[in-house]
């Protein structure tokens, strides 16, 4: 594929780092209706969101961003996927971009802001300011819940947090 060939360096691996690492490449999700995978893959420098349609005949990435972009979740309707990105602690991994994350001992993130994005007009929303360390999981077609604090040892608490996407509410539901 096209994108194997954009490829400069190896990839970063998840090679013994935590269950959460080696999950950012291993889910796929099918849309709610069966036409359309979602999945996460690496580019030249970080992970982008992709869809491939059932059938084969569409591939596309849909977050094309110098960040990573893990886990992708579709809402119950089909129209918006979340997913978590590291796009605001490091806009980019590609070297020598300003504010490149990129270094050789460098980790790939395995954590980072929830994010939808709508499916129809690719506009991408941030909802929430927490650092999310899990895949996302709708609720309902506005509701996604996710996980703080699972994936460090250090951290004072874990937490399940659900966010309305369309208002923009946060509100803890265990931990």
């Amino acid at each position: 594929n096209w994108f194997f060939l954009r490829r400069r360096r190896p990839p970063r691996t998840t090679q013994g780092r935590s269950s959460a690492a080696a999950d950012v490449y291993k889910r796929q999700v099918w849309s709610p209706d069966g036409t359309r995978l979602a999945l996460a893959l690496p580019t030249a420098y970080d992970v982008d969101i992709f869809t491939i349609s059932a059938d084969g005949s569409s591939f596309e990435n849909i977050t094309q961003h110098g960040a990573y972009d893990l886990w992708p979740a579709w809402s119950p309707d089909g129209r918006m996927l979340a997913f978590v990105s590291d796009r605001l602690q490091c806009p980019s991994w590609v070297p020598d971009e300003p504010g490149s994350c990129s270094a050789l001992d460098a980790a790939p993130p395995t954590s980072g802001n929830l994010f939808v994005l709508d499916v129809e007009t690719g506009s991408v929303q941030q909802v929430s300011d927490m650092t999310v360390d899990g895949p996302p999981v709708w609720v309902s077609n506005l509701q996604v819940a996710f996980t703080t604090g699972l994936s460090d040892p250090f951290a004072a608490e874990s937490a399940i947090w659900i966010v309305n996407v369309r208002a923009g509410t946060v509100r803890k539901v265990a931990g």
